[in-house]
């Protein structure tokens, strides 16, 4: 028989596989054993901070506090570092109330350098060990660059950033010693798309992601696990004075007890990074790619009372 085709006779129609739709129940299943694989390794790990020793900065309020109560939940003995007296020995009660193993109130000035060297020596002297180190204190202050004073940038720099850093260089030689440990660093979306008027604070940020990352592919094969922790907006003391503005943009507010349960999930997993941002951590991966497109949208975006809420906007 002849392969040419007859004349007028129709070729055979194509009823391959459409590769579309395959492509997307691929996704959707992987993404589903993902998720099951996940669930079934915390399942596993319930137990993984029982008798951890872990240090907290910043753990008088906000995210600090609703980390140190998690860790407390799940039985470690929790060292809590911040200045106010009387605020760490209010979450301590509570961390007592909730099953942590113990609980060392060790207030600290976190800008002051010898009060790091001490936060770490008086754990180390009362412990013998360090499991697990989280730098979360930090401050944020609002304004446009040409209105801040620079007292106000390198004290932002300074302690969301520079006293970070030294923190982890004094912790650091007692987990290689051990072979093991966790370095959370507590940085924030903002690291990778800023808020106008939060330039500073973000240079800061940006600065723990970059040095978090770096200090990751040090310790590759060291056993220590560095994680970088980035917020979006979070029901704290740090976006108070401009609440009424990020609701007037429909932005997500986190209540800071999520954050904290993503964050230990992401120990026990030993993600890299863990972002808790919705929709506004979608919109900061396209901010990367199209930073143009970024600013036009900041500029559709932002509230007209916007300079006048977040020049209102210290945390000390």
């Amino acid at each position: 028989m002849s392969a040419e085709v007859e004349k007028g006779k129709p070729m055979p129609e194509n009823r391959g596989t459409p590769i579309l739709p395959f492509l997307i129940a691929a996704g959707v299943g992987a993404w589903g054993v993902s998720r099951l694989i996940r669930e079934a390794r915390l399942r596993q790990n319930q137990e993984y901070f029982h008798g951890k020793v872990v240090i907290i900065t910043g753990a008088s309020r906000g995210i600090g506090k609703a980390l140190a109560l998690a860790f407390a939940k799940r039985g470690a003995h929790v060292v809590l570092a911040a200045r106010s007296v009387g605020a760490l020995d209010q979450v301590a009660s509570a961390c007592d109330e909730r099953g942590a193993a113990s609980t060392l109130v060790l207030p600290t000035d976190i800008s002051d350098l010898e009060a790091r060297r001490a936060l770490i020596q008086k754990t180390m002297d009362h412990y013998h060990q360090i499991d697990i180190l989280v730098n979360n204190a930090g401050i944020v202050q609002g304004g446009p660059v040409n209105e801040v004073g620079y007292e106000s940038m390198a004290k932002q720099i300074e302690i969301n950033l520079l006293a970070l850093m030294h923190l982890t260089q004094l912790a650091l030689p007692h987990m290689l010693e051990r072979g093991r440990g966790h370095i959370v660093n507590v940085a924030s979306l903002a690291g990778h798309w800023s808020e106008a008027n939060f330039s500073a604070y973000a240079a800061s940020k940006r600065g723990v992601i970059g040095f978090a990352m770096g200090l990751r592919h040090e310790l590759l094969d060291s056993g220590i696990h560095v994680m970088t922790l980035n917020p979006s907006e979070t029901d704290t003391d740090q976006i108070t004075n401009y609440r009424e503005a990020i609701d007037s943009m429909g932005i997500e507010v986190h209540p800071p007890e999520a954050v904290a349960e993503k964050a230990l999930a992401g120990i026990v997993l030993r993600q890299p990074e863990v972002n808790v941002g919705g929709l506004l951590e979608k919109a900061t991966v396209l901010a990367g790619a199209f930073p143009r497109l970024a600013a036009l949208a900041w500029r559709v975006m932002e509230p007209s009372n916007w300079d006048e809420f977040t020049r209102q906007q210290r945390t000390e």
